[in-house]
Formats: structure tokens, C-alpha cells, sequence
């Protein structure tokens, strides 16, 4: 029977054979989620996986990245999201939406082009780039309502 996956170190193989950081991410993404490419491209057209955001772990980038679905960790755990939000922080996470991390990865991609920044790049320079710049999660609940869903805002300067 023919085989319809990959294994974890064939996917590392994929990615350490990628010539760039935005092919690297991406074959990351479609691993993690367990989709196909076009269903990666409709992710910001609909949303068939609830929340998804981009989780940036202790190591850092590119070395722990992963794509985390926080509607499906809350149902896991039968929690509100921003309590998931909140622990996956608590645990030295940094979280970016798709639109987010894109302007990371532009403005990354730049910066190590132009030998400003070396890879790996610590969780400690990736927020001091995010809190010198934009990007903050906005978890407050408007008066006398459930809790609003996640969502980011633009704020500071552009770059």
C-alpha cells in the first residue's frame, strides 16, 4: 500500500533542503496543520480550524515554530482561549496571527539579508521586535458581554 505522509524527519529533510525562510515556515505549516497546500491558501478566506495562530517557542526562530490551533486546544481542555493564550505565554510562547507573522517574516527576511540579524534568532529579540513595532493581542471583554474572540491590532509604527 502506498504511503500518503510524510515522517517527521522526511519533513525536516524538506525543510533543511528549502533555500529560504518563507519556504522553510511553509512546509512547517502544512506539516503541523496536516493539510494541503490549497487548503493552506484558503486559511485567511475561511477559517476551518477556528483559531489558529503562530506560536514562536522558547528555542526561537526558525527552530521552534509551530502553527497551534488554540480553538481546538481550548475544546481539549474544555477552557476559554484566551486561558490558552494566556498559559501557551506563561510558558515563554510568542503568538502572532497569519497576517502578523507575515510582516515578521518580511522584516526578518530583510534584516538577514542586509546581515543586521543571524540566525537562529531568540524569543527575546523576536518581542523586543514585536513590542518595539506593532502587533499586540487584545484579550479585553467589553462590558456585560462573553468574551470577544482573539483578535490583533495594528499599533505603533509599521517598521
Amino acid at each position: 500500500m502506498t504511503r500518503t505522509y510524510l515522517e517527521a524527519d522526511e519533513v525536516a529533510k524538506l525543510e533543511a533542503a528549502a533555500t529560504n525562510l518563507r519556504d522553510r515556515l511553509l512546509i512547517r505549516l502544512l506539516y503541523h496543520l496536516g493539510c494541503r497546500i490549497t487548503e493552506a491558501l484558503t486559511i485567511g478566506k475561511r477559517r476551518p480550524f477556528g483559531t489558529v495562530l503562530v506560536s514562536i517557542g522558547p528555542k526561537g526562530l526558525p527552530d521552534d515554530v509551530q502553527v497551534v490551533s488554540i480553538s481546538e486546544l481550548a475544546r481539549q481542555s474544555n477552557r476559554q482561549e484566551s486561558e490558552v493564550i494566556s498559559e501557551l505565554r506563561e510558558h515563554g510562547h510568542l503568538l502572532f496571527s497569519e497576517e502578523a507573522f507575515s510582516r515578521l517574516i518580511d522584516r526578518l527576511t530583510s534584516d538577514v539579508q542586509e546581515g543586521r540579524l543571524l540566525l537562529p534568532v531568540p524569543t527575546e529579540k523576536l518581542a523586543e521586535i514585536r513590542t518595539t513595532s506593532w502587533v499586540k493581542l487584545e484579550t479585553e471583554k467589553p462590558a456585560g458581554s462573553k468574551a470577544r474572540p482573539v483578535s490583533w491590532k495594528r499599533v505603533g509604527a509599521s517598521k
